[in-house]
C-alpha cells in the first residue's frame, strides 16, 4: 500500500482530535431565553441579556408598575394627572396598560390598551380597546436612568363613530412617571 493512503487518514483524525479538543465557547455559555453563537447569547424576541451577558430578563419587566401620568392633548388640553397600571400582557414581549387616556368617566379607556415591547420602545398598535369606535396608536420610550423612571408616550385618539364627523385627539406630550 501506499503512504499516502496512510498519511491522509493520519491527518484527518490528528484535525478532528485537535477540534474537539478546541472545545466550542458555546459550551460553557447558559443563555437562558437565548441561543449561543460564538460564545455571545443572542436573546429569543421578549428577552434581554442581565448583567452576565444571559438572556434571563423579560424586556418587557422594566415597564410593568404603577405611573401617575400627565398629557396634554391637541383637542383636550393639559389632563389633570391621572394614574395608568402596566401590567405583562399574554406574550412574553406584550404589556397591558389599564387606565390610558384618563378615567372612564372622562372619556379614557375602560379596558386594556395592549402594547409590545422591544428594548426600551414601546409599540401601540392601532386598536379599539373597549371594542367601540375609539381607536388609539402610538408609541414611547422608557427612561430607566431617570428617577423615577419615566416612559415619554405620544398617541392618537380617533373617535370613528358611523355617521359623525371623525374626531382626532392627537397627545403628543405624555408623560408616565412611576409611583
Amino acid at each position: 500500500m501506499s503512504k499516502k493512503l496512510f498519511i491522509l487518514p493520519a491527518l484527518l483524525g490528528a484535525f478532528l482530535l485537535f477540534a474537539t479538543a478546541c472545545g466550542d465557547s458555546c459550551d460553557t455559555t447558559k443563555c437562558g431565553n437565548g441561543t449561543c453563537l460564538d460564545g455571545t447569547c443572542e436573546c429569543d424576541l421578549g428577552y434581554e441579556k442581565d448583567k452576565d451577558g444571559n438572556c434571563t430578563v423579560a424586556t418587557r419587566d422594566k415597564f410593568l408598575g404603577n405611573y401617575t401620568v400627565n398629557e396634554t392633548c391637541s383637542n383636550s388640553g393639559t389632563a389633570t394627572p391621572y394614574p395608568v397600571g402596566i401590567i405583562a400582557g399574554v406574550n412574553i414581549n406584550e404589556v397591558k396598560m389599564n387606565g390610558v387616556y384618563g378615567p372612564v368617566a372622562s372619556g379614557g379607556f375602560a379596558k386594556s390598551v395592549v402594547a409590545t415591547v422591544s428594548g426600551n420602545t414601546l409599540t401601540i398598535a392601532r386598536q379599539q380597546p373597549d371594542g367601540d369606535n375609539i381607536y388609539i396608536v402610538g408609541s414611547g420610550t422608557i427612561v430607566t436612568t431617570s428617577t423615577p423612571v419615566k416612559i415619554n408616550v405620544s398617541y392618537t385618539v380617533t373617535d370613528e363613530t358611523p355617521g359623525s364627523p371623525i374626531v382626532t385627539n392627537t397627545c403628543n406630550t405624555v408623560t408616565f412617571t412611576k409611583n
